[in-house]
């Protein structure tokens, strides 16, 4: 076979013998791009559109943690103390809370700690007010006393309450 191609071409006049090199070589730079030079531009291309969304994703990811150690260190604030004093944050929070007809007595304990009376207090507001000043201020609860009342959904409550970390 490679003789007869020999033959073929070796018959062709040296004008032809030029056109059909010079296809052959066009042919074959053609396939070489097509089936090696284009894939590795496709690949490289989506290579590099891979690592800018990485770098996008990095550059969100670090803006959050930007943002998050900025909400961390506002609790921590707030956790340490506005300068407020426990008994006036527990005063206050209470009346936010719906709760100033419930409490009857705010008895300072301590520089951090107090003691709160309540009668007749809506347990669900009890819940979210106590969920509220430790999350938002820091203040724990110590001792709690929940007892029955006559009405549905109230309680009397007796509770020991301290700053965190103090």
């Amino acid at each position: 076979m490679l003789d007869t191609l020999k033959e073929w071409f070796e018959s062709l006049e040296q004008r032809e013998r030029l056109m059909v090199i010079v296809c052959s070589v066009l042919v074959t730079l053609t396939l070489l791009y097509l089936l090696v030079v284009e894939p590795y531009i496709e690949h490289r291309q989506n290579l590099e559109q891979q690592v800018s969304e990485k770098q996008e994703l990095i550059a969100w990811m670090q803006g959050a943690h930007a943002e998050i150690q900025a909400l961390e260190d506002a609790g921590r604030q707030t956790t340490a103390g506005s300068g407020q004093s426990l008994f006036g944050v527990v005063d206050r929070t209470s009346k936010d809370a719906e709760l100033d007809r419930a409490v009857r007595q705010i008895t300072p304990d301590g520089d951090d700690a107090v003691r709160v009376r309540m009668e007749a207090a809506r347990f669900d507001h009890t819940l979210q007010w106590l969920e509220e000043l430790e999350r938002n201020h820091g203040i724990e609860v110590s001792r709690v006393t929940f007892d029955q009342t006559d009405q549905s959904g109230r309680v009397n409550v007796s509770l020991s309450l301290e700053r965190n970390g103090s």
